[in-house]
């Protein structure tokens, strides 16, 4: 029940000279924690962390990989579920964005996840840009079998202003939001495909000085893949 004592998770820095600061936390419910089973252990999972009010301007939120299980009583642990890494495919579809707070811009979509990132093109003089683009990441996750689903980064998706200099190109955050996608498509006992279908959402993204301004709406979906799948349901 909701009134049940949430779980809080805090992450803390220390340096050489200077004392504890706490930068990123992460508040959940009980009942969100599987129960404790001898023999069979659960598998780490990602929790993103909230940032801090002087740090809500990094690109990429925190995020701490962990195995939090609950029991009754207090019993001797199990060993750890064992992962291994593997190459997977993420694949961000990117529609276009609506109600954004500052005109004027080359917008542009970052899709960042397990240290890997890609931008679309930026769009100029546009309201509401469409993209209409399909980015695909390569990124290393974990899993204890090529057929389960693999222990999932937390999506960071962020509205930027993209400046093209002769060189370079630089992105300037206008305002992001930290997405949870799970779901791997994968074939049945038959070596056929489940069926999938693609479903967009709206996703509010938060920006301003303390991260907590809805500064605009992005329609985006989701794919996640084994990488040996690729070529065979492609974008």
């Amino acid at each position: 029940p909701d009134s049940q004592p949430k779980v809080l998770i805090n992450v803390f820095t220390r340096g050489i000279m200077s004392g504890q600061l706490r930068i990123g936390f992460a508040m959940r419910q009980l009942q969100e924690f599987s129960r404790y089973e001898v023999g069979a252990p659960s598998k780490p999972r990602f929790f993103a962390m909230e940032a801090m009010p002087f740090n809500t301007n990094q690109r990429t939120q925190a995020s701490v990989l962990m195995v939090i299980e609950q029991y009754h009583q207090d019993v001797a642990r199990h060993l750890r579920k064992n992962v291994k890494p593997m190459l997977y495919i993420l694949r961000a579809y990117i529609f276009m964005a609506r109600q954004i707070q500052e005109g004027g811009k080359n917008f542009a979509m970052r899709v960042s996840c397990a240290g890997v990132s890609k931008s679309t093109k930026g769009r100029s003089g546009e309201v509401r840009p469409m993209w209409m683009k399909c980015v695909e990441l390569q990124i290393t996750l974990c899993s204890d079998h090529p057929k389960e689903q693999p222990t999932m980064f937390p999506i960071t998706l962020t509205l930027c202003d993209q400046k093209s200099g002769v060189m370079i190109t630089s992105e300037i955050d206008l305002g992001k939001a930290t997405c949870k996608y799970e779901y791997m498509r994968k074939k049945d006992a038959m070596d056929r495909w489940e069926p999938y279908k693609l479903n967009p959402q709206w996703i509010k993204l938060l920006g301003g000085l303390y991260g907590s301004k809805v500064t605009a709406e992005a329609l985006v979906a989701f794919e996640l893949l084994n990488y040996r799948d690729r070529d065979e349901t492609e974008c």
